[in-house]
C-alpha cells in the first residue's frame, strides 16, 4: 500500500514551523523562489507524493531517521529551557545526528540529478534517489564520508526566526574560504556542522551556541538563497516576518 511520502522535509519538521487556519489544519508560509511570492500550504500536501519512496524505505526514514532526530530536538529542547547549554547526547544519538545529515543529503535532488548526468541514466530522479537510498541503507557509503564531521546546535535567541530551505541544508563560506554546513530543525534550533579540522580549533562538543544577534540571523536566512540555487530547491520555509527581509533579497538579485 502506497504511503503519502514528503519528499524532501518530513512532516515532523513541517509542523514546527507550522500554524492553524480557520479550519484548524497545519499550514506553512514559504516563498516560491521562481514566482518570487510568499505562498501557504498544508503541511500534509506540501512537496508530498503519494508512493514517491518504496515502502522499505519510507519506512526507514519515518522510524529510523525522522524517529531518532525527533527524540534529539526534544533533548536540545529541554536542556535549553534548564539552561544546560551541553547536550548529553550518547554515542547512538551522535551518529543519528550524522544520518540525519546523510539522509537529508540524499532527500535532495541534487546527488540524483548529478549521478543521473554523470552516468547518462535513463531512469527518473524518483527511481535513482530511491536506489541511492536502498544502497545506503545497505552499504552506509555515504554515512562514511559525513562520520568525521562533528557539530554544536545553534539557538535562536533573536525576534527573527530561521528559515528552512525545502533541501534542508545550506552552506556558510567564512573567513579563508572555509565552509560549514547548517541545517534548519526548528524556528529556533539548527545544527551547525564542521569539518575535524575546523572543530578541533574550538573544542565545544554537542555544545548549543547562542546567537543572539538579529543582523547575523537575517543573514544566515539570506544564505538559505544561494544554497537552494545549488542544491536545485524552489522554495524556503518560515513565517512572514523572517521570510520578507529574504523576498526582498531575492527581488534585489
Amino acid at each position: 500500500m502506497s504511503i503519502n511520502s514528503h519528499i524532501y522535509i518530513p512532516e515532523s519538521i513541517l509542523n514546527r514551523f507550522s500554524f492553524r487556519d480557520k479550519d484548524s489544519r497545519k499550514m506553512i508560509n514559504y516563498i516560491d523562489i521562481k514566482e518570487r511570492q510568499i505562498k501557504e500550504s498544508t503541511t500534509r500536501r506540501f512537496n508530498s507524493e503519494m508512493g514517491y519512496y518504496t515502502d522499505n524505505n519510507e519506512t526507514f526514514l519515518s522510524s529510523e531517521i525522522e524517529s531518532s532526530i525527533g527524540r534529539i530536538i526534544r533533548k536540545v529542547e529541554d536542556s535549553i529551557k534548564q539552561k544546560n547549554y551541553k547536550i548529553p547526547l550518547t554515542m547512538k544519538e551522535e551518529k543519528n545526528v550524522i544520518d540525519y545529515l546523510t539522509y537529508s543529503f540524499l532527500r535532495c535532488d541534487f546527488e540524483s540529478i548529478y549521478l543521473k548526468e554523470k552516468l547518462n541514466l535513463n531512469e527518473d530522479i524518483k527511481k535513482i534517489k530511491n536506489a541511492i537510498i536502498e544502497l545506503e541503507i545497505e552499504k552506509n557509503r555515504y554515512g562514511k564520508e559525513y562520520s568525521n564531521y562533528q557539530f554544536v546546535f545553534l539557538y535562536n535567541n533573536t525576534n527573527y526566526e530561521f528559515v528552512l530551505p525545502s533541501n534542508f541544508i545550506y552552506e556558510v563560506t567564512e573567513g579563508k574560504g572555509n565552509s560549514i554546513i547548517i541545517e534548519v530543525l526548528t524556528p529556533k534550533i539548527a545544527i551547525q556542522f564542521f569539518n575535524e579540522e575546523e572543530f578541533k580549533k574550538l573544542n565545544i562538543k554537542n555544545a548549543v551556541k547562542i546567537v543572539d544577534d538579529n543582523k547575523q540571523v537575517k543573514l544566515l536566512n539570506e544564505k538559505t538563497v544561494s544554497s537552494s540555487s545549488l542544491m536545485k530547491s524552489d522554495c524556503i520555509i518560515g513565517n512572514e516576518k523572517s521570510l520578507i527581509p529574504i523576498l526582498n533579497y531575492i527581488k534585489k538579485t
